[in-house]
């Protein structure tokens, strides 16, 4: 078989997966779903399962980042590297797959979003140079505070049923951002 065409059938089995958990999720609670049957639901052998996975978590986990990789790599390429084009890119993403994301919050898989979410963040943010002096620990630290406070932001907006336009959420996020610029050139020069 062709390189090519095992890429298709390996994109195509993590789909059926996927697919099937969220059909699944409709009706039962994320932990009682159970391997063989969601192997039946996808029409996929336990054995292909346990080939592109080590349990059900990684079936979500892996399509969120399918979801950003591609896009990701292409504006960072192409030079889109500043924060509101990565607020942007992501805010819209969940918005245009927003019921994807209500079904992790839903089924008590923040964590899950969380951390997807935030290597989000950090990817784009480690393409930045910064034009300070600071140490990087606390470039570290500083980034950290604010992405939590972007991933929260973003968690509250999915939970509240996306009340608030992608527009006005990449707004929030900007300005939070924003924040992150103003107290590293202001708290930590002591000015």
């Amino acid at each position: 078989m062709t390189d090519k065409r095992n890429k298709e059938l390996h994109a195509l089995t993590e789909e059926c997966l996927y697919s099937a958990l969220f059909k699944l999720l409709q009706s039962k609670a994320f932990e009682e779903i159970k391997i063989t049957e969601l192997c039946k639901v996808a029409g996929v052998s336990r054995m292909a399962f346990y080939r592109h996975y080590k349990n059900k978590i990684d079936i979500i986990h892996q399509h969120f980042i399918n979801l950003y990789k591609e896009k990701t790599v292409i504006r960072v390429t192409k030079g889109y590297t500043t924060i509101h084009e990565a607020n942007d890119l992501m805010i819209r993403e969940i918005y245009d797959n927003k019921d994807d994301f209500s079904m992790l919050i839903q089924y008590g898989k923040a964590e899950l979003f969380i951390d997807l979410v935030y290597d989000f963040i950090r990817s784009f943010l480690k393409s930045f140079q910064y034009d300070t002096d600071f140490q990087d620990d606390v470039k570290e630290s500083v980034s950290s505070y604010v992405t939590g406070g972007v991933t929260h932001l973003i968690i509250h907006w999915i939970k509240s049923g996306y009340k608030l336009s992608p527009k006005r959420m990449i707004q929030l996020a900007d300005t939070l951002h924003f924040i992150d610029d103003v107290h590293e050139k202001h708290y930590y020069k002591g000015t």
